[in-house]
């Protein structure tokens, strides 16, 4: 899949900082390293969320929720460390990338 803007929300970010402790800049960082997307088997409202796993320049997994607007822009709704087993999960699919 290919992102090519963000969009941020000032509430989202607030949450996103506040309840998670990760700040806008890592979620974009996400993006500019190797990432996956998790099929979304949800439909009706949110159909158009997707859940991507990354990681930031530091090292740190995030486990994300993004809103697909069209024509490559997301909006990050949700941004938090992934647990250990979404972790294993993004380390044994990003293994040879």
């Amino acid at each position: 899949m290919k992102y090519t803007e963000i969009e941020f929300d000032e509430h989202n970010i607030y949450k996103n900082e506040v309840e998670h402790n990760v700040c806008y800049w890592e979620i974009e960082e996400c993006f500019e390293n190797v990432f996956v997307v998790l099929k979304n088997k949800k439909r009706g409202k949110h159909k158009n969320r997707r859940v991507v796993l990354g990681r930031t320049n530091a090292g740190r997994y995030l486990f994300l929720v993004v809103l697909e607007k069209g024509g490559g822009l997301i909006r990050p709704i949700s941004a938090r460390d992934m647990s250990d087993a979404e972790r294993k999960y993004y380390v044994k699919q990003t293994k040879n990338r």
